[in-house]
């Protein structure tokens, strides 16, 4: 349980959806989303296919601001995928990158998304 708190996230900056981004940044996390990535699919498509973690949540106490119960069970879990789909992508997000009172550097995510 997250009630709107800001949490520490480990961006890929080569990926160019993170572009501009420091590796290792904030979010704004309120009921969001975790992604898992079966390691089964990994044996079944070509690494092109695969999805490719943008951001993920640190693998330490996350809390910067706010209130959060179990932290633990997202520490470094996926929490923005880039994923191949025919010609185009898919981009997930799992937090809220728009919302009122959120980090404005995780606005970055979502018009790199529309460029790339």
């Amino acid at each position: 349980y997250a009630a709107g708190s800001l949490m520490k996230m480990d961006y890929d900056t080569d990926n160019p959806v993170a572009y501009g981004m420091t590796e290792r940044g904030i979010a704004f996390f309120s009921r969001g989303h975790l992604f898992e990535i079966n390691p089964d699919s990994a044996a079944t498509l070509s690494p092109d296919l695969l999805p490719k973690v943008v951001a993920r949540f640190a693998d330490e106490p996350l809390l910067l601001s706010g209130y959060v119960e179990r932290d633990e069970i997202i520490r470094g879990k996926p929490a923005v995928l880039d994923v191949p789909y025919g010609e185009g992508r898919i981009i997930l997000f799992g937090f809220s990158f728009h919302n009122r009172a959120q980090a404005h550097t995780t606005f970055k995510l979502f018009f790199n998304s529309m460029y790339y």
